[in-house]
């Protein structure tokens, strides 16, 4: 009987301990979530990046511009754009506006604000706040107000009405890019890797999944993309990609108005971080058939 009681002691010993370490654990994660969602403000707020600031690519000009719709005073975007080559500057051009993907410098998030230039675009690409030189904190609803201004300040610098832009979106760009798609009413949209919220990516990772419950940020695009009123729609997925699989992005895509002009490509090789290069072909032909006529 006293060994029974010796071991049930210890048995119970052991989960107190596992348990209040596993506790420990989850309200870290709860309450660091904001850096393991956007994970680049590890790199920006502790000086890790030595590369912010620099140009991400041959012919970026950097503009630093107000983040007007902030809730916040004084708060700057860094915001970098680039011209086709041999663009007539008395002329308006095509606009374009890439909303960057999550982590690292944003010289790794330029290949399809380069795609948009190689096919006659002005591009525009920006730090969210509380990324790079862009100054405020990293948030959803402050990620939302920084599309916002940086629309009205491309409308305003090249006299274009916010609808003719060109939006793009990859991976977590896909959300402020179907917001500001939906705010604005854009006739043109192309989305890689889109997904449906914060949560459903999540659970893909068992300790962050065990807090969905209490995740702040909820990136969540269901409701809006059920207002899209887009003339031509672009989604690129990759069967290999494991951090937004496909069958997150079509939940969200179902969602869609039925009547809505789209093309849907979906690459077998492609995964997560070359979604765009094995479906280059595909943007191609829809910019021609469709991004070109509006």
């Amino acid at each position: 009987m006293g060994i029974v009681k010796r071991i049930y002691k210890r048995l119970r010993s052991l989960t107190y301990f596992l348990v209040t370490r596993l506790t420990i654990i989850l309200a870290l994660i709860a309450l660091c979530q904001r850096y393991i969602i956007y994970p680049y403000r590890i790199q920006t707020n502790f000086g890790l990046d030595k590369e912010i600031g620099q140009s991400p690519g041959e012919g970026y000009k950097k503009t630093s511009i107000d983040n007007s719709e902030s809730d916040s005073i004084n708060e700057k975007l860094e915001v970098w754009s680039k011209y086709p080559i041999n663009f007539d500057q008395n002329k308006n051009g095509k606009i374009a506006l890439v909303f960057r993907g999550n982590g690292a410098n944003i010289k790794y998030h330029t290949a399809l604000s380069d795609w948009a230039t190689e096919n006659g675009y002005i591009s525009y690409i920006y730090n969210y706040p509380g990324y790079g030189e862009s100054s405020g904190s990293t948030n959803e609803t402050a990620i939302y107000n920084s599309a916002r201004s940086i629309v009205k300040f491309i409308s305003a610098e090249h006299k274009v009405e916010a609808k003719d832009i060109l939006i793009i979106g990859y991976s977590i760009g896909t959300v402020p890019a179907i917001y500001t798609a939906e705010f604005f009413q854009t006739k043109n949209l192309a989305l890689f890797a889109p997904f449906t919220k914060t949560a459903d990516v999540a659970r893909k990772n068992l300790l962050f999944a065990i807090i969905t419950f209490a995740i702040i940020d909820k990136l969540d695009s269901v409701e809006r993309i059920k207002n899209l009123k887009t003339e031509c729609l672009f989604v690129g997925l990759g069967k290999k990609d494991v951090v937004i699989p496909p069958e997150i992005s079509y939940k969200l895509l179902s969602n869609l108005p039925k009547n809505l002009n789209k093309q849907i490509a979906i690459n077998d090789e492609a995964d997560h971080g070359n979604l765009l290069w094995y479906n280059l072909e595909s943007i191609n032909q829809y910019q021609k058939s469709c991004f070109s006529n509006n």
